[in-house]
């Protein structure tokens, strides 16, 4: 799980880009090494539990902050603007206030208010919990932070992935879809697929010429 908040850190410094490509193409690389130093750091204090918690704590903090501002942030127009950007930033308010906001929320409540109160209540009780239930005691509230803190981090990247196509000017080809009835995702389509589906009329493909 730190690995993979090293990862949503990394595509955070990037989702401002207005271009496909990466601004800073070295990236990867530098989310790779420092994923590297992180789990040599872990194997070295292994024995310290509290350095583990220290770093995964702090990489959780960087993306609830980095992420609330994505979702509180208002999309204000410059002070010089024409008819065209007004229209362009309401519609991106829009977007920020009935897609990413409540993504963000309800990655908020599912990673600390589910998964992060019962990691809590798992660590106080768990000595008490092993002198009573002793096979049990791993079961105790521990699958419940997992996914707790699994479903908010899913959440988490589909605020990422709602802010980029806000950042590439793609949020009227964005929509919040379902992945059965608990996972919600954030789904790209082409204006010509979007209008099809509202007609029910199909697009045929272009020949080539």
């Amino acid at each position: 799980m730190l690995l993979l908040n090293i990862s949503i850190i990394a595509t955070l410094s990037e989702v401002g880009c207005k271009r496909p490509k990466l601004s800073r193409p070295w990236m990867p690389l530098g989310a790779f090494a420092t994923s590297g130093v992180l789990v040599a750091i872990y194997v070295f204090f292994q024995s310290l539990y509290a350095v583990f918690v220290l770093m995964y704590l702090s990489t959780v903090v960087l993306i609830v902050a980095w992420t609330a501002t994505l979702a509180f942030r208002p999309r204000v127009p410059p002070p010089v603007f024409s008819e065209t950007e007004r229209g362009s930033y309401a519609a991106r308010e829009a977007f920020r206030v009935e897609l990413i906001l409540p993504l963000w929320k309800w990655a908020i409540w599912s990673y600390v208010f589910c998964g992060g109160a019962a990691w809590v209540t798992d660590f106080v009780l768990c000595a008490p919990i092993s002198r009573i239930a002793r096979v049990w005691a791993p079961m105790f509230l521990h699958p419940v932070w997992h996914l707790g803190a699994g479903t908010g981090t899913w959440l988490a990247i589909q605020v990422v992935a709602a802010a980029r196509a806000e950042a590439l000017g793609l949020s009227t080809q964005a929509s919040l879809r379902w992945l059965g009835p608990a996972f919600p995702y954030v789904a790209y389509e082409s204006e010509g697929a979007q209008a099809a589906a509202r007609t029910g009329i199909g697009i045929a493909p272009k020949k080539n010429s």
